[in-house]
């Protein structure tokens, strides 16, 4: 395989992706591009002709910048179908007389594989792991590669999710001329794109606030301990405004993006004129508005800390919440996050380089995440892009020539 490899964000109100060039030092962005999602509710796929419509839009838009697009892609996904548990795999590196030898990547990648051996419900299927613990011969250790010992055990989080929605998925992929090389869970790979080697390993929650799930992914001792989707997000805070306040949908979610937040701001209580899409003239006030958000933001954040208070990692979670997805855009949503679950909470920053401007935000952290998490495979050998060896000018000119002429 190419060291060219393409990414798709598949959420609910949006596709995204991005084309991507990987090497020594990184990665490069060759394309990126994003469109509206038709077909999608509530990570469920509902009609396989209009997600494929929405893809092929995406594809165009990717071309543009990239001709030659990968026939295969890392595909992320979101849901209330994903779930997540504790798996191990075993590779026997030494010999039967406890002889010890030193650990090979392939040894590691046997590991892992072994750890997909799990029992699946009926109607389950495995959608990827993430390699949570290593052990050499019973002893825990950071990174088994190069070390010597008789036996490898790996603790891995498998995620699986419902096999008719990304079987469904699947078909739509194809349908454009895409194969998924593997799914990614939104939520965990939104954690590669905010949280540093520190956040990982204190312990840190990821809420992906999206239009209709918002997604958990709780991290501690740098291991993957807990996922969760939760059916409501930034659509009930749209259909919320527009009851209240008498509006069409449209309308109320130009309000909620223009003059929205969490919080009321009383010394700057004022009054909004806005004119909706009939020629109505509305006075909304300000604090009324934040009332109405703030109301259903406060939900939200309430059953995210009763799930958390099920995993007995609540008060282990000294790094804190990051908060993702199109509403983590709400003035002061950190504030309700900090007053409902009790720990430090801020809005996610994208902590990757190389993201062009026009993407370089957090509706994007699922898609820049998934690469940010790629690369890192890739720099351990476990990726399904090759170990690339760098570009000469040469080889880069012609990348250059054969996708812009």
């Amino acid at each position: 395989m190419d060291n060219i490899a393409m990414f798709i964000d598949i959420g609910s109100s949006k596709l995204s992706g991005a084309i991507c060039a990987f090497d020594r030092a990184g990665y490069r962005v060759l394309s990126t591009a994003w469109s509206s999602t038709k077909g999608i509710s509530g990570g469920k796929l509902v009609s396989v002709e209009s997600v494929s419509v929405s893809l092929k839009t995406l594809l165009e838009k990717l071309r543009r910048s990239y001709k030659n697009l990968p026939r295969e892609a890392y595909v992320t996904v979101t849901g209330d179908h994903i779930m997540g548990n504790q798996s191990k795999g075993i590779s026997i590196v030494g010999s039967s007389n406890q002889e010890g030898k030193i650990i090979k990547t392939g040894h590691l990648r046997e590991a892992i594989h072994q750890s997909r051996s799990v029992h699946l419900a009926q109607g389950r299927d495995i959608i990827s792991l993430i390699p949570n613990a290593y052990y050499v011969d019973g002893v825990p250790v950071s990174n088994p590669v190069g070390m010597v010992g008789v036996r490898l055990e790996v603790i891995s989080y498998v995620l699986t999710g419902n096999s008719t929605i990304l079987k469904n998925l699947e078909a739509a992929l194809i349908n454009e001329g895409i194969k998924p090389i593997e799914y990614h869970a939104q939520p965990v790979v939104s954690s590669f794109a905010v949280f540093d080697e520190e956040d990982f390993n204190s312990g840190s929650i990821l809420i992906d606030i999206g239009r209709d799930t918002t997604d958990i992914a709780v991290w501690h001792n740098n291991q993957l301990v807990h996922i969760k989707s939760i059916p409501i997000a930034g659509e009930y805070i749209t259909r919320d405004i527009a009851i209240v306040l008498k509006m069409k949908r449209r309308d109320a979610e130009i309000v909620k993006i223009k003059y929205g937040r969490a919080v009321p701001a009383i010394d700057e209580a004022k009054d909004i004129t806005f004119r909706d899409s009939t020629g109505e003239e509305h006075i909304i006030p300000d604090i009324k508005l934040a009332e109405i958000i703030g109301a259903r933001v406060k939900q939200i954040f309430n059953l995210i800390n009763k799930e958390l208070e099920t995993t007995g990692f609540k008060r282990k979670l000294s790094g804190g919440a990051a908060i993702v997805g199109g509403t983590a855009k709400l003035p002061h949503i950190e504030v309700l996050a900090r007053e409902v679950i009790g720990m430090p909470a801020v809005r996610g920053r994208l902590g990757m380089r190389y993201i062009p401007e026009s993407m370089n935000d957090m509706n994007f952290s699922s898609l820049w995440g998934a690469v940010n998490f790629e690369t890192q495979k890739i720099n351990r050998g476990l990726s399904e892009v090759q170990q690339p060896s760098g570009f000469s000018m040469k080889s880069l000119i012609k990348l250059i020539k054969d996708n812009l002429f």
